[in-house]
């Protein structure tokens, strides 16, 4: 891939093994429309100086999406799986969410019906959104499709957030619009469409504006070289200084802040984290095992040091899911599908399940005990924990907006009052 040195100067048979394994998927379940969809349209906005990103849902999980620049996260650098965001054995096509600048979403789906033909976009509304992060459910309230386009299967879905647009006409003039049917975004996938969820997002807008004033007054700022280890911006956590620091100015994460004192990125993604509702009752454990450095073990040194960043803690599903896989065996498709049924979102057999678990951790030489005592920690935690993917992207926007505040100060506060 031409973009992979780009992302990755350096690169080593690991990395290599993992980009063909990612390709190898998507070419063997005719995955590369979609990829390529979702590539075009953000080259397409990052040359209209529209602020695109995608940080909810799981899209920063594939090393795919951010070789070619769809998510500005390093799936690496995260421990995030390629299967959260696509797994072989769900069989549905990836759900890209797309964030972009503040009123900037009708010019791109206005973009799209003049790239793909108006005939072969569908704009739809959820019918709910899910209650992590406020990212949207699978499920779609109509979708307004001609029997036509439907034969053909050659269809691209927009997919707006709720209560922000109405299902619009997708047809130019009257006469198309006779003897359309309605489909569920399932149905859609079904028919080979690709989705796109389109959101506006206030913070990439603010960001985008900051930079570009800041690059007006000659800083000539590139927000994809800001490293993310930087002793002068993580200072301004530790001293609560988040004024005017996207997504760190409420109350109950400086306070969060001064509990937990953080010392990395990681440590910020955690904060942001269990600040949510449900997460408050890990705070006092985590801010005694932070500052005592005395971290809750669990009989397993496989399972310890995977919960060994979050001090003893499993707070993201991906925590989960290596447990699952390093731990016990399974694969990381399979791993995600164990993490879902425990979880409740998807009930299989579970005395099969548990079975499983039985053969692979007897395989392994885990005492009785000690694997039935795992099981029952995750079980009881999974409907606690939340996306690392998501933490990591969103988090990251906060750190570009520190690390801008920590280096140019004065001109930050200029440009962030005028936002």
């Amino acid at each position: 891939m031409k973009e992979l040195p780009v992302r990755y100067p350096e690169q080593d048979d690991n990395l290599n093994l993992m980009v063909e394994r990612e390709l190898s998927i998507i070419a063997t379940h005719n995955l590369a429309s979609d990829f390529l969809l979702h590539k075009d349209l953000v080259i397409w906005a990052q040359n209209q100086k529209i602020p695109i990103d995608s940080i909810c849902r799981y899209s920063p999980s594939s090393l795919i999406n951010y070789i070619l620049g769809i998510t500005s996260v390093d799936p690496i650098s995260f421990g995030l799986h390629f299967e959260s965001f696509w797994n072989p054995l769900r069989k549905k096509s990836p759900t890209v969410m797309i964030d972009v600048g503040y009123s900037w979403r009708e010019a791109v789906i206005n973009h799209l019906e003049e790239l793909y033909g108006v005939d072969n976009v569908a704009v739809g509304t959820n019918s709910k959104s899910s209650s992590e992060k406020g990212c949207c459910n699978d499920s779609l309230s109509k979708l307004a499709i001609r029997p036509e386009v439907i034969r053909t299967s050659q269809l691209a879905v927009v997919v707006s957030m709720p209560g922000t647009m109405e299902l619009r006409p997708r047809y130019k003039n009257a006469e198309s619009t006779h003897g359309e049917v309605q489909l569920t975004e399932a149905q859609a996938i079904d028919l080979g469409a690709s989705i796109v969820i389109i959101t506006e997002s206030e913070v990439l807008a603010r960001l985008a504006t900051i930079v570009q004033r800041l690059n007006d007054y000659g800083m000539k700022i590139n927000l994809d070289t800001i490293p993310l280890v930087d002793e002068r911006t993580m200072q301004l956590f530790r001293e609560c200084n988040t004024e005017g620091v996207l997504l760190f100015e409420e109350a109950n994460l400086k306070r969060l802040l001064v509990e937990i004192c953080p010392n990395s990125f990681e440590d910020l993604m955690l904060i942001y984290t269990v600040c949510y509702p449900g997460m408050q009752a890990f705070i006092p454990d985590i801010a005694l095992a932070k500052k005592t450095m005395i971290i809750p073990t669990h009989g397993c040194l496989e399972f310890d040091a995977i919960l060994s960043n979050s001090y003893g803690q499993m707070i993201y599903k991906e925590q989960a899911v290596q447990i699952l896989h390093d731990v016990f065996g399974f694969g990381f498709d399979m791993s995600y599908v164990i993490s879902r049924s425990l979880s409740g979102r998807i009930t299989p057999n579970k005395k099969k399940v548990i079975e499983e678990f039985k053969m692979n951790a007897k395989n392994k030489g885990i005492d009785h005990k000690v694997w039935l005592g795992l099981l029952n920690y995750i079980e009881g935690r999974t409907n606690y924990t939340f996306s690392k993917a998501v933490m990591a992207a969103s988090v990251k926007i906060a750190w570009n907006s520190a690390f801008l505040k920590a280096h140019y100060p004065e001109a930050y506060s200029d440009c962030n009052s005028f936002t």
